[in-house]
């Protein structure tokens, strides 16, 4: 978030509570969104240390298995075994 946008939130906020708790809850607010909230896959910290390019990588690789996981249980879901079941006389 910009200074600018702060500077605006914090002005409203001190008309709900005193300044003090305003600046709390805004600073709180600010964390959250640059060290929690995804953007895309990665937070506004990760991009600023470097990390993006790593954190898609591994997202990649991540996608990649579960594709593979999905592919399968596609192949096996097609080969049960019925052994289980009763045998049923047909004729009669």
């Amino acid at each position: 978030m910009r200074e600018t946008d702060i500077e605006v939130i914090l002005e409203r906020a001190k008309e709900l509570w005193p300044e003090a708790k305003a600046r709390r809850l805004i600073q709180s607010y600010v964390d959250h969104y640059n060290t929690v909230r995804l953007h895309g896959c990665v937070t506004p910290q990760d991009m600023l240390a470097g990390r993006q390019a790593e954190i898609h990588a591994e997202r990649d690789r991540k996608q990649e298995e579960a594709r593979r996981q999905r592919q399968l249980r596609r192949l096996t879901a097609g080969t049960k075994t019925f052994s289980m079941m009763a045998r049923v006389d047909l004729q009669g």
